[in-house]
């Protein structure tokens, strides 16, 4: 056979697969599924109430960082508190212009898993390169931490350190007051890794569902997509998608529709809308305190004793698996801490340290060395560029120093085979 018989033939077989109907669809189908997986079309439908908890903004970063093969030495884990201060402060170590409207709050520092301004400057304290993975969620509390930290677990990861920021709202949430509604809790609680898939004996059903989910995001997620189609098509067509919605519909109209409402709703439409760009940082107003006053206030003893019980199974956990933690109390206004009864407080600090001393846990608090004023803050809470330089320099210099820390600190392997399953492989 001559070589330009070869050439030809070649190339009649390649214009053949070129042409054909199958190559052509699993090449649309793999497009397709890497441009959905990338660009996630149902969070851009959030502010609707159509999308369930997996499109969720503020937890959706959780599943693919348990998925992901990576397993950085620093587990960084608490609430806003410790995410805004971080995207902050990585803007500024990267001389990156930070902003202040929604559109950013939601789509860069909700989903935000980076501190390399805090990693650059634990390596410089520490001597030690360690990469630090920002698992924080905005609104979460204790219990969201302790499951947060069953589940990376559970993945096959273990880090060397972990760095928890606290608070007292972590604790005292009136509006959170049950550990199984919270979203950390409704898109974990679920959540399978190959390894239980096995263990667990699942039905054939269960077992070919996941093994078409990992070669398929929207399969993966068809509820999702069914559930906004028939939410979507219910409301064009004004007919209520069951019994139950219509009564609930019939309910909801008899009540009459506030101002605040028309508010919210024109205000939810801002996470999509990223053409005003705000770069000046607003006048630190503390307009927060008012909800503040129903997050503290009236104190419910259970919701504080309950999630006390998840920071003792938090450092429980930790401790079982040899892996040293830092506490951090993350600073407050003033004007924030006032709105807590002095006993309150003194029972929060006491219950804290008595736990950390338990479980040689090391507890940072920042508020000791220095000074934190108004202008260290965004609101009452929430640290801005100066006060996370402030707070994220102190902490990666108690951990530097603190050579009993180091010496419990050691590099730890991902467990082959317990990573629960994601497109793509």
């Amino acid at each position: 056979m001559t070589t330009n018989s070869i050439a030809t033939k070649t190339k009649t077989v390649a214009m053949r697969l070129a042409t054909s109907t199958v190559v052509l669809l699993i090449v649309f189908f793999v497009a397709a599924e890497i441009v959905i997986r990338e660009t996630r079309p149902l969070r851009m439908f959030n502010h609707t109430g159509l999308t369930s908890i997996n499109q969720n903004f503020l937890v959706s970063k959780l599943p693919p960082c348990l998925s992901s093969h990576e397993n950085p030495e620093v587990l960084l884990l608490g609430s806003s508190l410790v995410l805004v201060p971080s995207v902050r402060c990585d803007d500024s170590f990267h001389n990156r212009k930070t902003r202040f409207d929604r559109w950013y709050y939601r789509n860069v520092i909700d989903e935000y898993t980076k501190a390399d301004f805090f990693q650059n400057a634990l390596t410089k304290a520490s001597s030690q390169n360690r990469k630090v993975l920002d698992l924080a969620i905005a609104a979460s509390i204790m219990s969201d931490q302790h499951l947060i930290l069953k589940k990376y677990l559970a993945s096959g990861k273990k880090p060397e350190l972990i760095v928890c920021g606290i608070a007292p709202r972590d604790f005292l949430d009136n509006l959170r007051q049950d550990p199984e509604k919270t979203p950390t809790y409704s898109i974990l609680a679920d959540l399978t890794c190959v390894k239980d898939l096995l263990e667990q004996k699942r039905s054939k059903e269960a077992i070919s569902n996941f093994a078409f989910g990992y070669l398929s995001d929207v399969f993966k997620n068809r509820a999702d997509y069914k559930t906004f189609l028939v939410g979507a098509a219910s409301r064009i067509s004004g007919h209520p998608v069951d019994l139950y919605n219509a009564t609930l519909d019939q309910e909801k109209s008899a009540e009459p529709t506030t101002g605040m409402a028309v508010v919210a709703e024109k205000a939810d439409r801002g996470v999509l809308d990223n053409s005003k760009p705000l770069y000046k940082e607003p006048k630190n107003t503390l307009s927060d305190l008012k909800e503040y006053n129903r997050i503290y206030l009236p104190v419910n003893n259970n919701v504080f004793k309950l999630q006390l019980g998840y920071l003792d199974k938090f450092l429980a956990l930790a401790t079982e698996h040899n892996i040293p933690v830092v506490l951090v109390e993350m600073p407050l206004t003033a004007e924030n801490l006032a709105i807590l009864p002095d006993d309150v407080r003194r029972r929060y600090s006491k219950k804290v340290q008595e736990l950390a001393t338990r479980y040689n846990a090391k507890i940072v608090t920042p508020g000791e060395r220095m000074t934190f004023a108004t202008d260290d803050f965004e609101d009452s809470v929430h640290l801005n560029t100066q006060g996370g330089l402030k707070v994220f320099s102190d902490v990666a210099q108690q951990i530097g120093n603190d050579r009993a820390l180091a010496q419990r600190t050691g590099r730890n392997k991902t467990t082959l085979g317990s990573l629960p399953i994601q497109w793509p492989f």
